[in-house]
């Protein structure tokens, strides 16, 4: 699979090109309601071109408030059972993926590790569990900030926990992917991080995350979020590639890059509970 997309293609199932779409049908396929599985991520991948997009602080934003509440009203995953691969380097780790409203459940199947991840507008609970653990445990906030499985993810980079960091400021309006966008930039306080601060991009349309870049201490962009490929799965669309690519301060140019692969998958249909008389 290429590990880059064009602007205005996409990947089939079977990774072939199909011909763009124009830009209004391109944005309502690509960045409906499978644009809120941002959930998998993260501050991801370095590509070519500027390291750091310069919003318009002229433009309009409404209230940091607002946005959070209609970003969190539009953030649904669906329900799918997944099979895909974390791959950094040589390194490859296959998992099943479990997605159900506001929550992900990792199980990897050849290392002991299972996580779950279940998102809210007030905190994001993240835990653990050993093949041989009765219940999960959680991870504590210092913990989250340590690599997966020896990648450049993060349990913070996946929990988006720079979503609810209270020290926001507006950068103004911008566009990521074609798409008008509300630029903000969150600092961490006394939470634990790995990062200063985070600058993400909300659409203004959809109220999806289009993009986080996360600073380390030279105020540069050490790591970034960027999606390689959907895919329609049911009535939803899921990002299929996912590349996270952790970033020099120095150069601006990626010195490791890890992949998010989903493979192959289906959606769950639930059965809905009898009525009672």
């Amino acid at each position: 699979m290429s590990a880059r997309v064009p602007q205005g293609y996409f990947l089939t199932p079977m990774g072939k090109e199909r011909k763009p779409l124009d830009r209004r049908k391109r944005q309502g396929k690509f960045f409906f309601r499978w644009l809120t599985l941002s959930a998998f991520g993260v501050l991801l991948g370095a590509f070519p071109g500027p390291t750091r997009a310069e919003p318009d602080p002229r433009g309009h934003v409404p209230p940091i408030g607002w946005i959070r509440a209609q970003f969190w009203k539009h953030f649904q995953l669906g329900d799918f059972l997944l099979e895909g691969v974390l791959r950094c380097g040589n390194r490859t780790y296959p998992f099943e993926l479990r997605t159900h409203n506001r929550e992900l459940v990792y199980r990897f199947r050849s290392v002991p590790l299972a996580f779950r991840i279940r998102f809210d507008r007030d905190r994001t609970l993240v835990q653990e569990k050993g093949p041989r653990d009765p219940n999960w445990r959680e991870v504590a906030p210092k913990d989250r900030t340590k690599p997966i499985l020896d990648t450049d993810v993060s349990y913070e980079d996946l929990s988006l926990d720079f979503l609810h960091w209270t020290h926001v400021r507006s950068l103004g309006t911008d566009s990521i992917k074609t798409l008008s966008s509300w630029a903000f930039e969150a600092e961490p306080g006394n939470e634990p991080s790995q990062y200063s601060k985070v600058r993400y991009w909300i659409s203004q349309e959809y109220f999806a995350l289009l993009r986080a870049d996360g600073y380390g201490s030279q105020d540069s962009p050490i790591k970034r979020l960027e999606v390689n490929a959907v895919e329609r799965m049911g009535d939803r669309y899921i990002a299929k590639e996912m590349q996270i690519s952790r970033m020099s301060p120095e150069r601006g140019l990626s010195t490791s890059r890890t992949f998010i692969e989903v493979i192959s998958g289906e959606q769950v249909l639930r059965a809905c509970a009898p009525k009672k008389s």
